[in-house]
């Protein structure tokens, strides 16, 4: 009963801050922040096209890292190669094979239900071990996890989803962008292995594309039609919570029984839309989940961060998954957002951010880096190929001195170096003097908005938890262009 009444009181709460009326019109609102992750899952691997070619519980394995070619993942990371594989548990559980990795490299097994929920990481920070690890659904028994090997003794590990379907994302350090570092990578994916084991029968149907084709163009029509398609076998983690919210996709015309969505008679939804949107703007701005640091710099509260209270945290969960669908738990990674959305340079202008804190105090395994993307998330072509700066770019402070003179991964020296040292943002075709070259990133020639998105891969639990600031982060400037 307990349960029951934490589940009223959530959604009770969300139609009344953020405005929703008790009708069809605010359970469609509300049915869009249910299932707007399921149009980033889509997304993700293509829909209907993508899952015919990898079809699911097979490994993709990029060959390269990220570029401005690639416009299917929203604000993807130039530091990892990644390989993906959609997970389907419906009739067989998984197990994963991680291969032995050198000790200095970064690597991170990610897995996640489709509403973008980090249930489970395995990788460097948590010094994984190499070898088997059981992939099983929890089969309505709440939220999924780790569990160590004594719960599974024929396995290093045990993991448990909390949905049949699901996503494995592998994310792998590239040191350098040269032959060699991607041969090393190349050669650690292609011994992943992931195999199906424990047949069992279900009354659900395995994920099929055909489950996915023939989708609106209309993006709120688009996420409705998937809520009706997946919900069924991805439900809330906690039964109570479907008991709540079953009703109101349904009020919302999704018929959970026949996989089908018909928009209601007297339901608008472009307005139902404008609610979602409104919503998600709001918890942006109001929310105590965003938690300030310093210099205008903000973070989403550790306790969401790829997590989402068993489910039930869905504006949080839709917001995170409009911004960068698949975050990652706190432990793994801290993603602090720029004073500013988007960012614009006029002819003529430059930004220089200034480091003020100096080197971020990130783990020895760890590494950090400063990407830039278009208003729509993604990587903006330039002719130097420089989408990111990091602590493997050969940064050099103001008298020219490397800042990582190893090149990457010299972190295991404390005190962190505090130093100060700066990056300039500047048009990709004025070319700044010699001296600032490896700490330029490059911004849209042609003047329009950019993002700027930080991340720490291994941060220290002075990164995670001290949200006071200790660490203090970079400044803007905005300055006349330098030119060489």
């Amino acid at each position: 009963m307990e349960q029951v009444e934490q589940a009223v009181t959530t959604v009770n709460n969300i139609f009344t801050t953020y405005d929703l009326p008790l009708d069809a019109l605010g359970a469609t609102a509300l049915a869009l922040i249910y299932g707007q992750p399921l149009a980033a899952y889509n997304q993700e691997f293509g829909g209907y096209v993508g899952l015919s070619v990898l079809e699911t519980n097979k490994l993709r394995i990029t060959q390269k890292p990220s570029d401005a070619t690639n416009t299917t993942v929203v604000r993807p990371n130039t530091d990892t190669v990644y390989a993906l594989a959609v997970m389907d548990l419906t009739s067989q559980d998984l197990v994963l094979t991680i291969p032995p990795m050198q000790s200095d490299r970064f690597y991170l097994f990610s897995l996640y239900d489709p509403y973008g929920d980090n249930f489970a990481s395995l990788g460097s920070v948590n010094a994984s071990k190499p070898g088997e690890y059981l992939i099983t659904p929890s089969l309505g028994s709440g939220a999924g996890g780790l569990m160590d090997s004594g719960d599974c003794p024929s396995y290093m590990g045990c993991v448990t989803s909390p949905t049949f379907e699901g996503t494995l994302l592998i994310r792998v350090e590239l040191k350098r962008n040269a032959t060699e570092d991607l041969d090393v990578i190349s050669d650690f994916l292609n011994q992943v292995q992931l195999k199906s084991i424990n047949s069992r029968t279900t009354s659900y149907a395995p994920l099929t594309p055909s489950q996915l084709e023939l989708l609106s163009p209309d993006g709120n029509t688009r996420a409705l039609q998937l809520t009706a398609r997946l919900f069924a076998r991805n439900p809330p983690e906690t039964s109570a919570f479907r008991y709540v919210i079953e009703p109101i996709l349904q009020a919302a015309g999704i018929n959970i029984d026949t996989a089908d969505y018909v928009q209601p008679a007297n339901v608008d939804l472009t307005e139902a839309g404008t609610m979602y949107g409104k919503a998600l703007l709001s918890w942006l701005g109001n929310s105590s989940d965003v938690a300030p640091l310093n210099n205008g710099w903000t973070v989403v509260a550790p306790s969401i961060s790829g997590t989402f209270e068993n489910g039930m945290d869905l504006v949080s969960r839709a917001a995170i998954a409009t911004a960068g669908y698949l975050q990652n738990e706190p432990s793994q990674a801290v993603y602090p957002m720029a004073p500013e959305r988007t960012y614009t340079l006029q002819e003529g202008e430059a930004y220089i951010l200034t480091f003020v804190g100096g080197k971020p105090p990130i783990l020895p395994i760890g590494f950090w880096s400063l990407t830039i993307y278009n208003a729509q998330g993604f990587l903006i072509a330039n002719p130097q190929g420089t989408y990111a700066l990091g602590d493997r770019s050969n940064l050099t402070y103001p008298d020219g001195s490397l800042i990582y003179p190893s090149g990457n991964n010299d972190k295991d020296s404390l005190p962190v170096d505090s130093r100060p040292f700066q990056l300039l943002v500047q048009s990709s075709d004025i070319q700044p003097p010699q001296n600032w070259t490896s700490n330029w990133l490059p911004s849209p020639a042609d003047g329009s908005e950019f993002e700027l998105t930080l991340r720490f891969f291994g941060p220290t639990s002075e990164l995670v938890y001290d949200l006071a600031g200790a660490y203090q982060y970079p400044t803007f400037q905005k300055v006349s262009a330098l030119r060489s």
